[in-house]
């Protein structure tokens, strides 16, 4: 037996994060037991003694185990698990650890800024650590303990010490609701200090000095802020117990970067014909002497510091061009061969005052560049060059493309250019591929859509004049994100961006967070508040999120009802409803809404929000609340049965989406009359789908759950318009946000509202995982302890072969179909939990086939009941 995955609230090794609250967790591998006896958990401060030790008991839950600790600044913990198993295994984990920030200790440096000119400002400061000012030796370098850097800088900042990059980090401190909160960051420094060193801060706009949000111009102000600023604290600690702290002020200094543009929407500018930055110590210090001018206090950036929530946003997948086009347009466009978002290298090699100019887009037209779909979006790169020989990137920006236009590099070659995709530091939880290969590039598509949209906030998209946090567009697809990637510290950043906007809107949820001035609130996003957090609960089974978001929720549902009054008022109001769908009256090229009744969907999502804070009251312990929204939910719910339903239990609203949202939320009195209905629904389309942004995610489910499984998958596999393979057909590498986001002969079909880069419908995959594979959370339980296994095999696809590391272990499922009509199945359950598992097409005389086979040791009523293990069967199938 071993230990794996130690987590601290859902991170590993955590360094100055917000810590609330703490909780452990742990995994447990490689072993023939079934069920965790019992378990230790012991943590210390670092080089300290034991502050907690919990002895042996059978209490403690591997998927989360809390412990109330009063925890100091500054402060590194470690803290390791012991294991005992039910067959006897034990083992340990060695130690882990989390280290604090500053907690609630009050900041001694100050926020200071710079005038605002042509180039972007870096800060600079040479500290020298020692009493006096000659150079030490290592000896004396080797008496610091450690060294910690806690800091922000408005927009975005970048820091070098002694010409050395501390952190692979782009875009710090990231984009949140700057009215409210701002987070630092945390970084060991230790292994870069020495006697005398040279701290340098570069600052750029980004988010808080760009133009950015709804409607937004080139030369727009930004919304939020008007000044670079930045504060920071150096803390290092000495082997004799000493510690010194430096700090910002007004001694430092400030010059000016080569950089004269930098904006998220619009790009950057370098000229490196201006004075350059030093790439040596000796020379900085040099340069630092001749071209200075002193940084000055800040009075206007004062926003509230919290310690960090946001996952780094780091460099990952690194392309190479898969082509080199010289376009009818006679344009030099490099192909990527896969749309992402990040930044690039570029090998230049161009004589002195040379421009070069890079523009990006996301698809080619009759052969030739093309961005029109940007919009007012710029995206682009200019490099104004030295004469040196060199490679560039960068710094304050990020694009979403798969095409660069470059011009002013008449040797180009695809050697040239590398693509650096950009994202938070997820961690890969599930995967799923299937014996259709269109399949599995649609599931690579909603992987690439996830990962370029998930560059600190669950954008809409990441390449025109928005990149926003479309509250809607998150919640369709956190399901699916959280199967895919581990996305609970993740969301939480955005929950509590979320939390912060309501707390200036009376309860409101703007559709945007952060909002960035945008003012709507509508249902199915604003009631991201109540679905993400209970998504949330049930993926991860940590009552934590309900804890820290039931405020949030609940005023929601508070404003809502305040909204309806006693006329329905909620109805009334300006809301999305089912966007995108196809089933409009007056369905035209760029109509947006669907054709279901809004007023229907507002108030069936009201009818669930409230349901969802009624059942979070009841698990975080408030009891009356649970009442008061239990009942709230139940007469919403009454009053949609009594003004879009018949006496005889027919839906008057006769959509696709009205349908799937009435089985999916038994709705319905008459289910078996509702189906049908459907079923009549998608037969006068001809079996095609019609749905929006809130009947698709929840379309394989309904339909595999109603007795139409071989409709979704023809659903699923259909290559014509409207669908998920038609797109797969016309080279999509990401999900679309329209369904005919280009035209079936390559046209794009409009560019007022139309990105190739969304991940809203690529929410199937979450029925992939559902449906196809049939893995998911037992009714009544969180956190995949006890799991039901129901696959929709299909002899279509051939096969199927799904992994989801679970916060409870790695479940495996994997079916094959062979030509003989036989289906062979392979379950792995891990340690410690429980799996219902229901075999699909399978014979009534089942059992008497395979005796002994430990599938059926615990056999009835058609269910498998599945203790940790590995197991495999083969059938034929009922014909």
């Amino acid at each position: 037996m071993k230990i794996v995955e130690c987590k601290v609230n859902h991170l590993v090794n955590p360094l100055g994060y917000a810590i609330d609250r703490l909780r452990f967790s742990w995994l447990a591998e490689d072993t023939k037991a079934k069920k965790q006896k019992d378990a230790r958990l012991q943590v210390r401060e670092e080089n300290g003694g034991c502050i907690y030790d919990s002895g042996f008991s059978d209490e403690l839950d591997m998927t989360g185990t809390s412990v109330d600790l009063d925890l100091k600044p500054y402060t590194r913990y470690q803290w390791k698990v012991n294991v005992r198993a039910d067959n006897g295994d034990e083992a340990e984990s060695g130690w882990n650890w989390f280290e604090t920030a500053k907690r609630e200790e009050s900041w001694q440096a100050d926020w200071i800024t710079c005038a605002k000119e042509d180039r972007l400002p870096v800060f600079h400061k040479t500290l020298r650590l020692m009493e006096d000012s000659a150079e030490r030796d290592q000896s004396e370098i080797a008496s610091i303990r450690k060294a910690r850097l806690y800091i922000c800088g408005l927009g975005a900042y970048s820091v070098r010490i002694n010409g050395k990059m501390i952190s692979k980090e782009y875009l710090a401190p990231y984009c949140s609701n700057y009215k409210s909160w701002i987070q630092y960051q945390t970084y060991d420094v230790t292994d870069l200090m020495k006697s005398v060193i040279g701290i340098d801060v570069s600052l750029g706009n980004s988010w808080y000095l760009s133009r950015f949000g709804w409607a937004s111009k080139p030369g727009d102000q930004a919304y939020y802020g008007k000044n670079f600023c930045m504060i920071a604290e150096l803390h290092v600690w000495f082997e004799d117990g000493a510690k010194k702290v430096f700090c910002t002020d007004d001694s430092w200094t400030v010059r000016r970067s080569n950089v004269t543009f930098s904006g998220i929407y619009d790009g950057e500018i370098r000229d490196d014909t201006l004075p350059q930055a030093a790439e040596t110590q000796a020379a900085a210090m040099e340069m630092w002497t001749s071209d200075k001018k002193a940084a000055s206090l800040s009075e206007d950036c004062r926003p509230l510091l919290t310690e960090r929530y946001s996952l780094p946003v780091i460099p990952h997948e690194i392309l190479k061009p898969v082509k080199l086009i010289h376009t009818p347009a006679q344009e030099t466009v490099l192909d990527i061969g896969q749309n992402l978002t990040g930044i690039f290298r570029l090998h230049v090699c161009a004589e002195k005052g040379r421009k070069i100019h890079l523009q990006f887009g996301e698809v080619l037209q009759n052969g030739s560049f093309y961005r029109d779909n940007l919009r007012s979006a710029l995206a682009e790169y200019t490099y104004v060059s030295d004469g040196r020989e060199k490679w560039i990137s960068p710094e304050f920006t990020f694009y979403g493309y798969r095409y660069v236009k470059v011009e002013g590099l008449p040797d180009l070659t695809a050697d040239d250019f590398e693509a650096v995709a950009m994202y938070s530091d997820l961690e890969r939880t599930g995967t799923i591929t299937t014996g259709h290969a269109k399949l599995n590039r649609l599931i690579e598509n909603a992987v690439w859509g996830l990962r370029d949209n998930f560059l600190d906030v669950p954008t809409d998209c990441p390449q025109r004049d928005e990149r926003m946090g479309w509250t809607g567009d998150a919640q369709v697809f956190c399901d699916t994100a959280c199967d895919l990637y581990d996305g609970y510290e993740f969301y939480r950043k955005y929950l509590h961006d979320l939390a912060s906007e309501q707390e200036l809107r009376d309860g409101a949820v703007p559709d945007v967070v952060p909002s960035f001035g945008y003012q709507n609130a509508g249902s199915v996003w604003g009631d991201a508040a109540c679905i993400i957090p209970w998504k949330l609960y049930v993926q991860y089974g940590d009552p934590a999120i309900l804890s820290d978001q039931y405020e949030s929720m609940r005023s929601w549902v508070d404003y809502i009802r305040r909204t309806d009054g006693e006329n329905h008022g909620w109805r009334e109001v300006f809301h999305y409803g089912d966007w995108l769908a196809l089933d409009h009256p007056n369905l035209k090229t760029d109509t947006t809404f669907g054709g279901t009744d809004v007023g229907y969907i507002a108030d069936l999502y009201y009818a669930k929000s409230a349901e969802i804070v009624s059942k979070s009251a009841e698990i975080i312990g408030k009891q009356e609340d649970a009442e008061t929204y239990g009942k709230l939910s139940d007469s919403i719910m009454e009053n949609l049965r009594k003004d879009y339903f018949s006496q005889t239990g027919r839906c008057c609203i006769d959509t696709e989406t009205a349908l799937i949202l009435a089985l999916k939320f038994d709705l319905a009195s008459d289910r078996e009359f509702c189906r049908k209905q459907l079923q009549k629904r998608f037969a006068i389309v001809d079996n095609k789908l019609q749905t929006g942004f809130v009947g698709t995610p929840f379309l394989g489910d309904v339909l595999t759950e109603a007795g139409m499984g071989k409709l979704a998958y023809d659903l699923l596999l259909s290559e014509e318009y409207p669908g998920w393979l038609y797109e797969v057909n016309l080279g999509a590498t990401t999900v679309w946000e329209r369904w005919n986001s280009m035209n079936a002969d390559g046209s794009v079909s409009s560019t007022g509202m139309n990105s190739f880069n969304h991940y809203a419908y690529g929410s199937i995959v979450g029925w992939m995982f559902r449906g196809i594979a049939g893995l998911r959370p037992a009714d009544g339980s969180y956190g995949y302890k006890r799991v039901i296994i129901q696959p929709a095999a299909d002899e279509r696809i051939h096969f199927a072969d799904m992994s989801y590391r679970s916060i409870a272990g790695t479940y495996r499922v994997n079916w094959r179909i062979d030509e003989r009509n036989h289906i062979h199945l392979q379950v792995s359950v891990p340690f410690n939990c429980c799996a219902e598992l229901k075999l699909p097409h399978m014979p009534k005389d089942l059992p008497e086939n395979v005796p002994g086979n430990p599938v059926f040791s615990n056999a009835g009523d058609g269910t498998c009941i599945l203790d940790p293990g590995d197991y495999s069967v083969s059938y034929r199938m009922e014909e």
